[in-house]
């Protein structure tokens, strides 16, 4: 018959050392450090523009660029900045890159303006930052997103209610 003693002592062991170490095993990553990384990442934005009122004139910034429907496309390297790590893979040595804390450090806005004879001009101004997760975005790498902006115009005596409708299209 085995020594009491000595196995309560075993038990005592094994409890502190699940204490200690945790029930599940340490990440395999932990070790790998992060590093402070910035740089441009580029960032292209694709806008199918519609309107109710068929031909209605689309301004950007100003400038008039075509009649709806119709589509405009933007394109920035806005300057971005995060920590980063490379991670190997034990198993196959395949590499992934992992970010944290990336932000945008710039802004690009646009000013959307539909207009038609008879109606009251609809205007919207859009970041293109806005459009894109900055804690998924690596640097010199290229991101490109689709959206449909559909504007409502109104007779001057009609009543306002949602003018612009914004909806993702590459989900």
């Amino acid at each position: 018959m085995q020594d009491p003693l000595k196995c309560s002592l075993m038990i005592l062991v094994a409890a502190i050392m699940t204490l200690i170490g945790g029930c599940s095993g340490p990440s395999q990553y932990d070790w790998v450090s992060w590093y402070q990384w910035r740089g441009n990442c580029f960032v292209k934005l694709i806008v199918d523009v519609e309107s109710d009122q068929a031909g209605s004139s689309v301004f950007l910034d100003g400038q008039r660029q075509c009649t709806t429907p119709c589509t405009l496309e933007f394109e920035a390297a806005p300057f971005v900045s995060g920590q980063e790590r490379r991670l190997v893979s034990p198993t196959d040595g395949s590499v992934s890159h992992e970010t944290r804390n990336t932000r945008f450090n710039s802004a690009h806005p646009k000013t959307i303006m539909v207009e038609k004879e008879g109606f009251r001009p609809v205007e919207t101004t859009i970041v293109l930052e806005d459009f894109f997760a900055s804690d998924t975005l690596r640097h010199h790498e290229h991101y490109t997103r689709k959206i449909r902006m559909t504007f409502n115009l109104k007779t001057e005596i009609q009543e306002d209610f949602r003018r612009v409708v914004i909806e993702p299209l590459d989900e």
